[in-house]
């Protein structure tokens, strides 16, 4: 408590909840925040009793997993002050079926809404560290060998039965 900052990971805050929920931060910065992205994870629950004044919120990796992923890092920043209403609410009116929908997501996150600040400064590599040598991509198709693909089909098949039966693998 008497400490001017803390500086910790993610796991050490998820063990010792109860001791760093109880201080009054000024201010809350997460660092590759990918981390705590999962609505049901002890980690995200968490970063989301921490009591700070103004919290910030970093990461390098896109997301990439679903909307959800967007909705639980934002609810952790700023719970509520999107008007998204709860995760199933904002799962329904943004769809990956609806892009026009998804364009205006994007939209209000990058450029905000009316007076308000935009909550997300997006910054892409070229723009930002333009000394870096131009990326080049050299794709070579190949076939998996025989036996990999057999076990590859294998794997599949045991799978897709796996879940016909209700087995949850």
């Amino acid at each position: 408590r008497s400490a001017t900052w803390v500086l910790t990971t993610y796991e050490t805050m998820r063990d010792h909840h109860m001791s760093l929920a109880s201080i009054p931060f000024s201010c809350i910065i997460f660092d590759e925040m990918q981390k705590i992205k999962s609505i049901k994870s002890m980690m995200t629950q968490t970063a989301q009793s921490l009591n700070g004044e103004f919290i910030v919120g970093l990461t390098g990796t896109p997301i990439e997993n679903s909307l959800a992923d967007i909705w639980t890092l934002f609810d952790t920043l700023m719970p509520g002050a999107l008007g998204w209403g709860d995760l199933k609410s904002f799962v329904t009116n943004f769809t990956m079926d609806e892009p026009d929908r998804l364009k205006e997501l994007k939209a209000l996150l990058q450029n905000g809404e009316g007076d308000k600040a935009p909550p997300m400064l997006r910054r892409m590599k070229h723009e930002v560290a333009t000394d870096l040598p131009k990326k080049i991509e050299n794709v070579l198709d190949v076939e998996m060998p025989k036996e990999q693909a057999d076990q590859y089909q294998l794997a599949v098949s045991l799978g897709v039965n796996a879940k016909k039966k209700g087995d949850k693998r």
